[in-house]
Order: C-alpha cells, then sequence, then structure tokens
C-alpha cells in the first residue's frame, strides 16, 4: 500500500454519520466527514490530494518524538536515577527544535497493521472491545519504530497508535406536534478515539506526542466569505493558565492566569471576540482533573489481561453514568451557522490553540469540499483564522525543568509505557423552530393500479407528477408545470416488477434544476404533500434511497394496506434554506411509522390505520 493511499474507517451503516481517512504518511487524519443536517462536512483543513501533506507541514499529522517547541542544544535527562542526553536539532530560527526536529513523526510513514502483524503494546483484553476487521473497518492500529539517536532523541522506540470510529449509544428523539416548538437538542454523531502507545528497547527518552489537527467546522458550507473562518466559531476549554514563552516561543517555566488576559479566557465566547492581533498560538494548562487516567505505567502491569480501553470505548454520549472511569471534557468547538459540536477529552495536562496564524493563501492547496482548487500554489489557500487547530499534549520541554511544569518530566524509561488518549464527540445541534401541520394523503383517482401519484400544495399553487411502472422498471412523467421548490427522491423494489423502482424527483421547473435537496423560502409556508400507492401488498425488500445524501435505509418484508394515507408535521424556517430527506423506518401491523428530517429539527408523521380518519379532502 502506498504510503499516501487513503485508508478509510467509518461507522457500522449505509450511511455513516462519521468516516475519517487516515494517510500512511505522517499518520494524518487527510478527512474528517461528517454526515449531518442533510450536509456533508469534512471538518478539518488541508490539501486535496495527500502528498500535499508532504509541504504542507503539520496539517492533521502525529507529532513526534516531542511536541511543540524545545530549545537546541544538548541537554541531560533523568528519571528514576537513569540518565542519558539529548541533542535537539534546529529546525526553526536560530534556537528551536521544532515538532521532533527536521525529520520528525509527521514525515515518515507508518506501518498500517493487519491479522498477520498484530500489534504489541496493546493487550488481549483491549482488542476485545474492537470489531474484527472487515472491508468496513471502523479502526486501524499503525506503527513505527524511531531507531536510537532519531533527531537526536535516544533510544529505539516503539510507537503503536490506535484509531477508532466509536458509535453513539442509543439516543430517544423528541418529536413536535403541530403548534410546538422545537427546544434545540443536541444529537450525537459518534466519536473519533486515538490512543499513542510507546515502549523505549533501553535507557530513558522524552516523549510527548500530539495530532497537529486543525477544524473548520463551517468551511464545507461555502454560503458565504465567512465559512472560511474560525472567528464565528465558540470555544470553551477548561484551563486556569498558559504557558509563558519567550521571543522565540519556548517555554520560560512560568505560567500567565487565564484571568490576567482576558484574550485566553474562553468560557464558550466567539473566537473572534478578543482576537489576538497575531491570532492564537498558546499552550493552555488544564484545571486538575478528578479522574486520572495514566500516562505511563509499569511493563510489569502489562498483562493480557490489562486494560484501559474498555472505558474510553465506551459508545456514549459526554455525560452520565456511561461515561465510565474517564476524564471530563475540556475542549467544546462549535458553529451556530453548521451546527456543529466537537467536545474533547483526554488524558493529557493541556492543549496548543493554534488559529492557523502563519497560513498564507499563495502557498499549499484547498480542499475542493472547502470552496478551493485543490491546485498547489494556486493563490486560493487557506488565509490566517481559518482553523482551530487544537493539539492535547503535556507541557512542552517539561523534561529541562519538571519541578516548575506539574511536576511531568515527559520522560519515558524502559520499564514504562507509554499511554496517550484523545476523544472526539461530534454533536449536531438541532434547530430551533416551529411545526406547522401538512397532510400526505392518497389522492382519489388518480393512481392507476401499479402506479403512484404525487401531489405537493403549497401557498403558490400545487404539483402533481405520475410514474407508472414497466418490466424495465423505468418511470415517465408529464411535464412538470412551475410551481416551484418542491424537492423529493426515493427507490423501492417491488415483487412482480422485473427491477422495480419507484422513483420521483419533484423540483423547480422554472430554474431547471434537477438531483437538488435544498430549497429557500422568504416566508413560512405550509405544505400539503398527497401520494398515492394501489395494488401494492408487499413490499421486499423496501429501500429508501436519497441520491443526493446516499442515505439509506432497509426494512423487513411486511404487508401493507392497498391504499396508504399518510399524516405528517414540517417544520418550515423563515428565510432559511434548508434540506431534507425522507426516511421509512418501519411497519407495524399495517401502521406506518415515520422519521422526518429538516434543518437540524426531527418530527414524526405517521398514518393513521383507518382510511376515514383524517379524511381532509
Amino acid at each position: 500500500m502506498s504510503e499516501f493511499e487513503p485508508i478509510l474507517l467509518t461507522l457500522p451503516s449505509l450511511a455513516p454519520s462519521l468516516a475519517v481517512e487516515i494517510i500512511p504518511y505522517g499518520l494524518t487524519f487527510h478527512r474528517i466527514f461528517v454526515q449531518a443536517d442533510g450536509r456533508t462536512h469534512d471538518i478539518v483543513i488541508g490539501p486535496e490530494d495527500p502528498r500535499g501533506h508532504i509541504t504542507q507541514k503539520y496539517t492533521n499529522t502525529i507529532i513526534g518524538r516531542y511536541a511543540n517547541r524545545v530549545p537546541v542544544g544538548t541537554h541531560a535527562i533523568e528519571r528514576n536515577g537513569v540518565k542519558a542526553e539529548v541533542i535537539a536539532k534546529l529546525n526553526e530560527g536560530t534556537r528551536v527544535s521544532l515538532h521532533g526536529g527536521p525529520i520528525g513523526f509527521d514525515s515518515l510513514a507508518w506501518t498500517h497493521l493487519t491479522p498477520n502483524s498484530p500489534p504489541t503494546l496493546f493487550t488481549e483484553a483491549e482488542l476485545a472491545h474492537l470489531p474484527p476487521l472487515s472491508s468496513a473497518a471502523t479502526y486501524g492500529i499503525f506503527r513505527l519504530v524511531s531507531p536510537d539517536g532519531d533527531q537526536g532523541y535516544p533510544g529505539e522506540l516503539t510507537t503503536e497508535v490506535l484509531i477508532a470510529l466509536v458509535p453513539p449509544a442509543e439516543q430517544e428523539r423528541k418529536y413536535l406536534e403541530p403548534g410546538q416548538t422545537a427546544a434545540g437538542a443536541e444529537w450525537d454523531l459518534g466519536s473519533i478515539v486515538y490512543v499513542y502507545r510507546a515502549k523505549l528497547d533501553k535507557g530513558v527518552t522524552p516523549v510527548n506526542l500530539t495530532q497537529h489537527w486543525g477544524f473548520n467546522l463551517e468551511a464545507s458550507l461555502k454560503d458565504g466569505k465567512d465559512t472560511l473562518s474560525v472567528k464565528n466559531h465558540h470555544i470553551t476549554m477548561k484551563a486556569d493558565r498558559i504557558v509563558a514563552r519567550d521571543a522565540d516561543s519556548l517555554n520560560t517555566g512560568e505560567f500567565i492566569h487565564v484571568s490576567d488576559a482576558t484574550e485566553h479566557l474562553h468560557e464558550g465566547q466567539k473566537i473572534g471576540d478578543k482576537y489576538p492581533k497575531l491570532g492564537y498560538d498558546d499552550y493552555y494548562a488544564f484545571t486538575p482533573q478528578k479522574i486520572k487516567t495514566p500516562k505511563r505505567f509499569p511493563v510489569s502491569e502489562f498483562t493480557p489481561k490489562f486494560d484501559l480501553l474498555k472505558d474510553v470505548l465506551i459508545p456514549s454520549g459526554t455525560g452520565g453514568a456511561t461515561r465510565g472511569d474517564r476524564p471530563e471534557p475540556v475542549v467544546e468547538l462549535s458553529s451556530e451557522t453548521s451546527g456543529l459540536k466537537l467536545i474533547f477529552e483526554t488524558n493529557q495536562d493541556g492543549a496548543m490553540f493554534y488559529s492557523n496564524a502563519w497560513a498564507d493563501p499563495a502557498k499549499g492547496a484547498r480542499k475542493k469540499i472547502h470552496g478551493g482548487s485543490g491546485i498547489k500554489d494556486h493563490g486560493d489557500g487557506y488565509v490566517p483564522g481559518t482553523a482551530a487547530f487544537l493539539e492535547f499534549h503535556d507541557i512542552l520541554a517539561a523534561f529541562l525543568d519538571p519541578a516548575k511544569q506539574n511536576g511531568n518530566d515527559t520522560l519515558l524509561t524502559s520499564d514504562e509505557v507509554y499511554h496517550n488518549y484523545v476523544r472526539s464527540f461530534q454533536l449536531l445541534l438541532e434547530y430551533v423552530g416551529q411545526a406547522y401541520e401538512i397532510v400526505w394523503d392518497y389522492v382519489e383517482g388518480d393512481a392507476p393500479d401499479n402506479s403512484f401519484a404525487i401531489e405537493v400544495q403549497g401557498e403558490d399553487g400545487y404539483l402533481q407528477w405520475f410514474g407508472f411502472f414497466n418490466s424495465s422498471g423505468s418511470t415517465s412523467a408529464p411535464a412538470l408545470p412551475s410551481v416551484g421548490f418542491y424537492t423529493l427522491a426515493a427507490y423501492t423494489n417491488v415483487p412482480g416488477i422485473d427491477n422495480g423502482t419507484f422513483y420521483t424527483t419533484l423540483f423547480d421547473a422554472q430554474e431547471s434544476t434537477t438531483s437538488t435537496s435544498s430549497f429557500e423560502t422568504t416566508k413560512t409556508s405550509i405544505f400539503h404533500i398527497k401520494i398515492g400507492i394501489r395494488q401494492l401488498i408487499f413490499l421486499t425488500p423496501f429501500i429508501i434511497l436519497l441520491t443526493h445524501y446516499n442515505y439509506y435505509t432497509r426494512l423487513q418484508s411486511k404487508p401493507v394496506v392497498d391504499i396508504i394515507r399518510v399524516e405528517f408535521y414540517l417544520i418550515i424556517i423563515r428565510q432559511h434554506a434548508f434540506n431534507f430527506h425522507l426516511v421509512i423506518i418501519n411497519i407495524i401491523e399495517q401502521y406506518y411509522a415515520f422519521e422526518f428530517f429538516v434543518s437540524r429539527t426531527t418530527l414524526k408523521f405517521h398514518t393513521p390505520k383507518t382510511q376515514e380518519k383524517h379524511n381532509h379532502h
């Protein structure tokens, strides 16, 4: 496998809410896909081409052996009576060794482990929490061996990294009735977990690893000039101090309390509210945690039953008893524009928050999904302020003066195993709005046998479209009148019809646009939607597919009545473009239950069991 060939990890679903692309070069998160609100978001910045990471350094890559800045020169180190020397090599300015030296872990190809080359730094008990590897993997384990003397660091260091996607626990949606208002609940889309393990062959060495990932929760919207900036993102950091640094950004050994530097007091306000002239590039020390997950553990405890992953991999939300024995979340990043929120927890002492202040749009490339050309040095790269890099690691250069750095020397001896983990929760904030009544009902006399008819009626008129099944599974339909902004798409297999498909698309004929799943209304509208299906006694199997969003769901074979009548409710937002898709999720005793997703609000609609009930005609 090429070191630049992406490895796809995805949640186990036909329409996963979360997926990532990892490239072995630099163990890089090339893309993090979040499916939410009818959109596909890539929430990390970076080049379009995986090979672009060669020159667009430190963009979502791992950093090692030692994150952040260390003074150039020879440094004596000692832990538990074991001594060695570090010779930090220059690669920034005249005094700084940055991110592990000239050729750090970010510039090397990592080995993707397989069942034929199992990991050595994760135990049997820990691996038992992971599902068997398959073509649709939810996790990957990677290895790198750094030789003795690599970039001036002593000892041969073997590092293994687990990257896993964790599904959310079962969640109960709250549905609205007409006239009710949505409260704006948070919806868990799944989690990303990475776990770093490292083992030294002999002696002692500094180890301080991190993932240098840069987030933008709005860039994929491409709705306006401000979506590339993170200044409208909200951030919370449970940190009481920042590291004081000199002119070369080296640790002075002192701290500054955030109460004395209010631009660093992040309590949910927008990043841009007190934005420094040169942006953010600071290390934040977290307030002490009640639950402390070890960062090192003795090799003697590393038995097959040893397990630090049980609680880390719990499919749960961020709170409640199901959290297990884990630290509390320390950082939140959110966007009101996209509705996305990230919540981070970790066993590390703090995080570097960097707002991409030194980005140069003339250099590098910007992803196409973020509105760029994807072409290197094309002049449309990322500008300063376009990402929130959140690099979770222990205090920089702490081994130089551990007494002043929370007592943590960031050193590892050969009789210890290094353990560093981060879990990132991806959430969606559902939109706040009001429900209005809509009726979807059988159109009497309009649907011949083995056919369907759909009518959509709004304040601007109505639209009907008829389709007829034939042996080839295609449909035919008359020309559509110009009545505006309606979208619906579906497929279904029907017994007795060869390759039978039920496919409908309603669109704005005035603009001749098809295969779109969004519209904008400038006023609150109430729509009347009708559908009729005749002589369809069984649907086996039944698949609804929204082509624009690749959303799938399957149904078991159940009998249905020959005339279907549905009533449901929909939120229409004033002056708000929204996307929607329909998912038929269950058939119980000739009774339909549906979910309808609209602009970050989920509503429930249903069919009556009798034709007489809810007859609006």
